[in-house]
C-alpha cells in the first residue's frame, strides 16, 4: 500500500463519499444519507465494506444503484 500512515478508515471513507460530499456542496437537506425526506440514492455491493478485510475491498463490485428511490442499474 502506498503510504498506510495516510490510509483512512472504512467508516471514514463512507462518510466522506455520502454526508460530507453532500454537505461540501450544500445539499445535505436533500442527500447524503439514507433519512426519510432525502433522496434516496445508494448503491448495493456484492459485499459488506465493513466487514471484509481491507486487502478485499478493491474486489467490491456494484450490484446495483439506486437514484430518487428508483432502480437505475441492475447486474
Amino acid at each position: 500500500a502506498l503510504w498506510p500512515e495516510r490510509a483512512i478508515s472504512v467508516p471514514g471513507a463512507s462518510a466522506a463519499y455520502t454526508t460530507g460530499a453532500a454537505r461540501a456542496m450544500g445539499l445535505q437537506d436533500e442527500a447524503g444519507a439514507l433519512t426519510p425526506g432525502l433522496s434516496a440514492d445508494f448503491v448495493v455491493l456484492d459485499r459488506d465494506p465493513f466487514a471484509v478485510a481491507h486487502d478485499e475491498l478493491a474486489g467490491t463490485t456494484v450490484e446495483q444503484t439506486w437514484f430518487g428511490g428508483r432502480p437505475r442499474y441492475r447486474r
